[in-house]
């Protein structure tokens, strides 16, 4: 009975997350440094970049703010076990439509590489080209647990 409440509620998590499907024009994969083992410490390194992404697409008042609106939009799944694959990071994000691509890009891996545990090796920040991407990242997500979605980090609205 537990396996299927738990696989109702991945199946409407991961629904939930496709209904924002139309919201979200970038994709981005960031990878680690070095190998993070724990699911804690890589939530604690993505609180961080999210921190750092805030300011630098100009959200620079989302500390201060109840409002959601206030905080660029993300989706953030944290895949892999830490022991089998390594832990990543898969996001759907929005640019802010003053920005030219170069410039996201460019800011999106700063804040990334400025959080000293964000590598740069596998990092692939680029226009979603296919609107399978939020379906790709939430694979994982009905199918095994929720446990994949890092609500501490994902900003909808």
């Amino acid at each position: 009975m537990e396996e299927i409440n738990r696989l109702r509620v991945g199946k409407q998590a991961r629904e939930y997350l496709l209904s924002y499907t139309d919201k979200f024009d970038f994709a981005a994969t960031l990878t680690f440094k070095y190998a993070i083992t724990d699911r804690i410490s890589a939530q604690m390194v993505g609180k961080q970049f999210t921190n750092r992404y805030n300011s630098a697409m100009g959200y620079n008042n989302f500390r201060k703010r109840k409002d959601p609106s206030k905080r660029a939009l993300m989706i953030t799944m944290l895949e892999g076990d830490g022991k089998n694959e390594h832990l990543h990071y898969h996001m759907a994000l929005k640019k802010p439509e003053h920005m030219s691509h170069a410039e996201f890009w460019f800011l999106t891996q700063k804040s990334w590489v400025r959080t000293k545990s964000g590598g740069t090796d596998q990092n692939v920040i680029k226009p979603i080209d296919d609107e399978n991407w939020v379906d790709y990242i939430t694979k994982q997500v009905g199918h095994f647990s929720v446990d994949k979605i890092d609500w501490e980090n994902t900003h909808i609205y």
